[in-house]
């Protein structure tokens, strides 16, 4: 949508035409423990699988965000008046604070499952040695 820019010598544009989430650079150059992806549409066609071994979470709103207009969902995509800016702003965070709340879940429960496991090998490896000795009618 927007012009090309050139900064110290590169050419840079709109990452919505090739890769609006810019999260190819990210994985490719940031060295990205976990990607958080925030899209603008709740159906947006975006496959996490691009980027395997890189845990996604990916955050869609929960209302739609496009309002009937002569333009259809470009209205609501280039109203920046500061009513629509608080209401996408307060939903972003509502939206964000619930998928990263059922995230936070998701691994609390894999650290206490893994303090679990820890705790019952430790005492597994406290048992003593059981002692193997011939049963009746067995020659040692």
């Amino acid at each position: 949508m927007l012009p090309s820019r050139r900064v110290q010598g590169q050419v840079y544009r709109d990452g919505g035409l090739a890769d609006g989430t810019a999260a190819g650079a990210l994985v490719k150059h940031g060295g990205c423990d976990v990607l958080i992806v925030t899209h603008l549409d709740r159906g947006a066609l975006w496959d996490a699988h691009q980027y395997p071994g890189v845990p996604v979470i990916e955050i869609r709103p929960s209302d739609a965000m496009r309002d009937p207009g002569p333009l259809g969902g470009l209205s609501a995509v280039l109203d920046f008046s500061p009513q629509r800016i608080s209401a996408r702003s307060r939903q972003g965070y509502a939206d964000a604070a619930d998928a990263l709340g059922r995230a936070a879940g998701v691994l609390g429960s894999l650290a206490s499952l893994r303090q679990s496991q820890d705790a019952m090998l430790s005492e597994v490896a406290g048992l003593p040695s059981p002692r193997c000795e011939p049963g009746p009618g067995v020659d040692p």
